[in-house]
């Protein structure tokens, strides 16, 4: 709408695009909290301008990248690849990916 920030329906668009809609309870609460997070003591409850907004998702990304890391973890403990192991298979399939 051009205010210059986004309220509770707008970021519910902006994360149903990007595939991050909270399914639960759980997950909507702990959503608010990230909300609140970001928009800090002096901001206005549930109203998200560009820069909370960019704490918000990089809360996202973060949250996202530990658990991919974790879920990795996982998956080597169970092949049973050591975390050389692992980091060397990493790296030559990493070396090996096509770029773009």
């Amino acid at each position: 709408d051009n205010s210059g920030t986004l309220a509770a329906h707008e970021i519910a668009k902006v994360l149903a695009d990007v595939g991050r809609m909270p399914k639960s309870k759980e997950e909507q609460q702990d959503l608010k909290d990230k909300i609140d997070n970001a928009v800090g003591e002096d901001g206005e409850p549930g109203i998200l301008d560009f820069h909370a907004f960019l704490r918000l998702m990089r809360t996202i990304v973060d949250e996202d990248e530990v658990a991919a890391h974790v879920y990795k973890s996982q998956q080597c403990q169970q092949c049973g690849f050591s975390k050389a192991e692992a980091k060397d298979l990493e790296r030559l399939f990493s070396s090996t990916a096509p770029q773009g």
